[in-house]
């Protein structure tokens, strides 16, 4: 069954002004404010984010079973349920540098159904995701996690918040990299 984290989520304030800066609706689309989900894949769970703006307006912890056919059938749930609730919404999806495991293959399966419907879909490794945040060392994801619970409190409570944070993280981290693209397109495109 899906689990979605209904907290009450509320914008955080001044802890969150860089935020609201980098979620500026003029900087993307002219006034509609983007939605971003992150999501995050381990061997037995799903977890997503799901931004608007800068402001966490969902999430979702989907249990996968063991069994491989299962598994597949919860994983592709899932992604159906999330887009049809957000069907405008870029996906960033954290990718395995370790082919061949039962967690790179749901990956595998959760970008092909992606692209299967259209979804505007960023991958970024770990790496990557930590690197947004400025920290791309072992240490880091713990630091990041921390830092994201920070920013959106509600993330602390539930089974699996580290999980929901990643989620989080990778999601945040793809609606600045948007933002940070469609600055560099508007430069590129009046020569500045």
């Amino acid at each position: 069954a899906i689990q979605r984290a209904d907290h009450g989520f509320k914008e955080i304030g001044a802890r969150d002004r860089v935020g609201s800066a980098l979620g500026s609706t003029t900087i993307l689309d002219g006034g509609v404010t983007p939605l971003t989900v992150g999501i995050k894949i381990e061997r037995r769970v799903l977890g997503a984010a799901v931004f608007r703006g800068a402001r966490l307006i969902d999430t979702l912890r989907r249990h996968l079973p063991s069994a491989k056919a299962g598994a597949r059938s919860a994983v592709a749930s899932a992604l159906t349920w999330l887009t049809e609730q957000y069907p405008e919404a870029t996906v960033g999806i954290e990718t395995l540098d370790v082919p061949d495991s039962r967690r790179a293959e749901l990956v595998e399966l959760a970008k092909t159904i992606l692209r299967e419907q259209g979804i505007a879909l960023w991958e970024l490794t770990v790496r990557e995701v930590l690197e947004s945040y400025g920290l791309p060392d072992a240490p880091a994801r713990q630091i990041c996690r921390a830092t994201a619970k920070q920013l959106w409190p509600s993330l602390s409570t539930g089974t699996n918040s580290d999980l929901i944070s990643d989620a989080a993280l990778l999601g945040y981290g793809v609606q600045v990299r948007k933002c940070l693209a469609a600055v560099d397109e508007r430069e590129e495109a009046t020569g500045s």
